[in-house]
């Protein structure tokens, strides 16, 4: 592809470029051909990042509990992700297009944890999170590190408990 985009380039760069339109002819399709195979590789990812979130939205507990409308709802914005069409001329976004396919690709992975999110809520709405994270601050590097973890994360869901509100870890 490099040989063709150079040849393309020094033709159409001549003062003469009519003189070897056959050669440009050919070498534009050679790019616009390899341009497609990249396209449609990136596509068929992304299509395939969107499938693997909704089987894991579908695979979540509490998915089978939730109303028809609600699965649609919550499944809505990777649905129509995954079920999106290719753009029918690709090489007229050649510049971003591609790259665009691969950061659509890897948000399914946030677009999945916010349908979960929203799968929990409905089935538990009333469920305290308690965000592990929050009660870290840092590396577990020794025991006492881990009981003392531990411990913060076990005083918080007895809270919870206690007000007899179930407990959601995040």
């Amino acid at each position: 592809m490099r040989q063709a985009l150079a040849e393309l380039r020094d033709n159409l760069q001549r003062e003469t470029f009519y003189e070897h339109l056959p050669a440009i002819d050919t070498a534009a399709s050679t790019v616009l051909t390899r341009f497609q195979a990249l396209y449609d590789e990136a596509f068929a990812a992304r299509r395939q990042a969107y499938k693997e979130a909704l089987d894991a939205l579908c695979g979540t507990s509490g998915w089978p509990d939730l109303k028809e409308a609600e699965q649609a709802e919550v499944s809505r914005r990777l649905r129509e992700r995954h079920t999106e069409d290719p753009h029918p001329e690709p090489w007229r976004q050649a510049e971003t297009i591609l790259d665009s396919l691969r950061d659509q690709a890897d948000a399914s992975k946030g677009i999945l944890a916010a349908a979960q999110v929203a799968l929990r809520k409905l089935v538990t709405p009333q469920a305290v999170e308690i965000s592990v994270r929050s009660l870290l601050s840092g590396a577990i590097t020794s025991q006492e590190e881990l009981d003392a973890a531990l411990a913060a994360l076990r005083e918080e869901i007895e809270k919870a408990l206690a007000d007899g509100r179930p407990v959601v870890l995040i």
